[in-house]
């Protein structure tokens, strides 16, 4: 196991980690992707980075019939779930341990946010996926990061325009204090108040988790979703398959971007969204 993935296994408390995934909107997410799954009669599922089985639970509880494997590389993970009767085996996501179309649907639930890389486990699950992969991002895109509405810049503190440098933050940007009338501070401004940015070709991560040297043991990375897009179609093209993508959010979300003044560099609504669902068609 890498360095930075180690967190998991040698420093979460379990317990902590159960209650952070019984939380509403995990349950919200969960209820979503399952009735995806109902609606397309899906019959097997393959969850990568599984933690502790919490969606083999949300499956039981709700009766709902499907063939479930659960992936996981943390080792204290899957001995909890395998002791629990959950099908778990200790694998990574990077390099999945089964045959090319061997599941309807491929599952990694905030996982990618994790990761240094995204490219090799959306490869590997397009792989093993004879149907259709699902991601679910838990840090919103860069894209929302750098961009705030008119309306939302109004009542923001610390925003100004063009590319974001960490290092070279305006005199104007507070760093903190208490501000009245409902005022929120740039999210680029907060994250980079609290934490040191590491850039990546892919955005830009935190150390979420350190070591006693510093070294990262949890990572979270923030990605510039146009990106992500552009990799899907490169991968549609080497596997000479052709992807409906469709996407899924916070629907008050959706609402205040519907709402919001539109200007030329407004992102894309796909760009807000945290839920990807990648659908291969034609024949599987």
């Amino acid at each position: 196991m890498d360095k930075y993935l180690s967190f998991w296994q040698d420093t979460v408390d379990v317990e902590d980690f159960r209650r952070w995934h019984n939380m509403p909107a995990h349950i919200n997410e969960f209820t979503e992707i399952v009735n995806k799954i109902i609606d397309k009669q899906y019959k097997s599922v393959l969850d990568c980075g599984a933690g502790l089985g919490g969606f083999y639970d949300y499956l039981t509880i709700n009766n709902i019939n499907i063939d479930y494997q659960g992936l996981e590389i943390t080792k204290k993970f899957v001995d909890i779930s395998t002791d629990a009767g959950i099908p778990m085996i200790l694998g990574n996501i990077e390099k999945i341990p089964y045959k090319k179309n061997s599941f309807d649907v491929c599952l990694a639930s905030d996982v990618l946010n994790h990761l240094y890389d995204y490219k090799a486990p959306i490869r590997e699950m397009l792989r093993v996926a004879k149907k259709e992969v699902i991601v679910t991002f838990f840090k919103p895109s860069m894209e929302r990061l750098k961009y705030l509405s008119p309306e939302v810049r109004k009542k923001t503190i610390g925003w100004y325009p063009g590319q974001w440098d960490s290092s070279n933050i305006p005199a104007t940007c507070p760093k903190g204090g208490f501000y009245p009338h409902k005022h929120n501070h740039c999210p680029l401004l907060v994250l980079q108040k609290n934490h040191k940015i590491y850039k990546s070709p892919l955005g830009l991560y935190i150390h979420s988790e350190e070591d006693e040297s510093g070294e990262p043991t949890c990572i979270h990375h923030f990605f510039e979703m146009r990106k992500f897009f552009d990799f899907l179609g490169e991968v549609a093209i080497e596997n000479g398959e052709e992807y409906r993508i469709y996407y899924g959010g916070d629907p008050r979300a959706r609402e205040e971007y519907q709402r919001s003044t539109k200007e030329p560099n407004t992102p894309a609504l796909k760009y807000y969204a945290h839920r990807i669902y990648i659908e291969k068609q034609g024949d599987h």
